[in-house]
């Protein structure tokens, strides 16, 4: 994923969905680069970029997904939306 392929994927959605009032991303460098950075300036787009760490904010929601998914869900799979929602509330 470098940065020519994520302007020209920004540009393309862009061009499919309208631009968003907000674009929040990481602080990779092709997040960070000069000509992705015109691209939503030249589009209003406000830019919103993560702080450093903030990948730690959501580790505890992540594990219990990926606990649940693997203790209880891919276990007894499902029968539909409802099945599955008792299913989480159980694990909880």
């Amino acid at each position: 994923m470098d940065k020519v392929w994520s302007i020209e994927l920004f540009k393309d959605t862009i061009t499919q969905y309208a631009a968003p009032q907000i674009h929040n991303s990481d602080q990779k460098s092709q997040y960070t680069s000069t000509q992705y950075i015109d691209v939503l300036r030249n589009h209003k787009i406000q830019i919103s970029l993560d702080g450093k760490g903030s990948a730690l904010d959501n580790i505890y929601i992540e594990r219990f997904w990926k606990s649940s998914t693997y203790e209880k869900i891919y276990l007894n799979p499902p029968n539909g939306g409802f099945d599955l929602y008792q299913m989480v509330n159980e694990y909880t």
